[in-house]
């Protein structure tokens, strides 16, 4: 956990993470591994875990990072639709300066779904994003998608969500039991929430999704994927870029990483050779002592 305390202190003295999602995309479980136990309530049902804001604070050196834990949007009834928009508002105006990460389930295949982009749209149109303190993260994706699956995906939320760039953070399905791999999610989720830059987030209207409104929302979402994958060819140079742009970014981060653990385990070798000589240099002074005493005893 200190680890990633570290990369966000770069980033200001006190801010918000806001992780926003639609319910079962892994928000709360997301919150957990950052904050490194389990905090926030998960599971897999079919009815949302989550009906209130919830917050946990991290300190490091006097910073006090706060992770928003919150309900998603689209749910059957709209009373609960209405009541969790008004959350993530009570969540923006707890913490102004934040970091905003919105989640979209990958878990279909690494499809993305309409109700993702529904929701995401919405809150949007409400509060008009800085991209710069925007980062999308695509959960449980399967380690071995297609190669080109990064950059597609990015131009694509692009062209469905008309935002002229975005962060994407693409977080591969774990074994919860395994820390290595609890290590490596909560590294690359660190690595890109440093890179967003804590904005004031004003909202510009309520957030409204109608629950009957909502099918022919999915149908619209529907008709541009569908254009988008009719288009594919006229998208190819830019998804080429994207894709080289994210693995030189991961190259970089990796060895970024690797050096760091090198000049971590260099520094920790070094401090338990002084540990190991300060020992030794004790256990001399105690014989020594322990000598002299005698000396003293036999001349008294």
């Amino acid at each position: 956990m200190e680890k990633f305390i570290f990369y966000l202190s770069a980033l200001t003295n006190q801010c918000g993470l806001i992780i926003l999602g639609n319910s079962g995309a892994g928000k709360s479980f997301i919150c957990n591994i950052l904050i490194g136990k389990a905090v926030f309530a998960h599971a897999y049902q079919p009815e949302a875990v989550t009906h209130n804001t919830d917050f946990y604070d991290v300190i490091l050196d006097s910073t006090t990072y706060r992770v928003f834990d919150i309900p998603g949007l689209i749910e059957p009834d709209q009373k609960q639709i209405d009541s969790n928009g008004i959350e993530i508002q009570k969540a923006c105006k707890l913490c102004p300066s934040s970091v905003v990460l919105f989640v979209f389930s990958g878990g279909c295949g690494g499809r993305l779904l309409e109700e993702d982009l529904i929701t995401f749209r919405a809150i949007n149109e409400a509060y008009k994003f800085d991209l710069k303190s925007l980062v999308f993260a695509i959960n449980n994706l399967s380690p071995t998608r297609d190669k080109q699956y990064e950059g597609k995906t990015t131009i694509a939320l692009q062209k469905y969500l008309n935002l002229s760039d975005v962060d994407v953070c693409f977080l591969n399905h774990i074994d919860i039991n395994n820390p290595s791999e609890k290590d490596s999610f909560r590294h690359e989720l660190a690595i890109y929430i440093a890179k967003g830059e804590p904005t004031a987030h004003t909202s510009y209207s309520n957030i409204e999704i109608h629950l009957e409104d909502i099918k022919q929302l999915k149908m619209e979402f529907k008709e541009n994927i569908k254009e988008f994958q009719q288009r594919i060819q006229e998208y190819q140079q830019q998804i080429n870029n994207k894709q080289i742009e994210y693995d030189n970014f991961r190259s970089k981060a990796e060895t970024d990483i690797k050096n760091l653990k090198e000049k971590l385990c260099e520094y920790e070798k070094k401090q338990t050779d002084y540990d190991n000589h300060t020992n030794a240099a004790a256990a001399e002074i105690d014989n020594l002592k322990k000598q002299l005493a005698k000396r003293e005893c036999l001349i008294s």
